[in-house]
């Protein structure tokens, strides 16, 4: 008898082991792609904040900025402070450059900031040199959440 030529082994199906790796390939990929958009939406958000709170602190500055170059001897200023120098919205109640913690009203003074949760605050020290007593400010921006 004359055997034929063996007849080559068809494959109906894949393996388990190919199935195992292809499932974890594409979990692999999803889970980057996920990380991906969930990281660009944070961003743009801490984007929208920063940007807010720039212009706050810019809008601020600026009106502290008026006090210092403002002639005192034509305008008392537009505050009731014991200098007529009290920012408007100053929740503390001090003097524009008085020492101690500003907590200013978000609503008045940083609209886009308020609607975000923000606060915004400056704190004064006031240090002495040879010409006279002079104010060092620095701001602060914070959230709710």
């Amino acid at each position: 008898m004359a055997s034929g030529p063996a007849t080559p082994y068809k494959r109906n199906g894949f393996t388990l082991i190919e199935l195992i790796v292809a499932t974890l390939m594409i979990g692999v990929i999803a889970g980057a792609m996920m990380s991906l958009t969930l990281t660009g939406r944070m961003s743009v958000g801490r984007v929208d904040r920063r940007v807010s709170a720039a212009a706050a602190v810019r809008g601020v500055s600026e009106a502290l900025k008026a006090y210092v170059t403002a002639d005192r001897a034509l305008a008392q200023g537009p505050g009731a402070g014991p200098d007529g120098w009290t920012l408007p919205g100053d929740l503390s109640v001090l003097p524009a450059f008085g020492a101690g913690h500003h907590e200013l009203s978000t609503a008045q003074w940083a609209p886009a900031l308020a609607a975000q949760g923000g606060r915004i605050s400056y704190d004064v020290a006031v240090r002495q040199t040879p010409s006279g007593p002079e104010p060092d400010v620095s701001f602060s921006v914070s959230w709710n959440d």
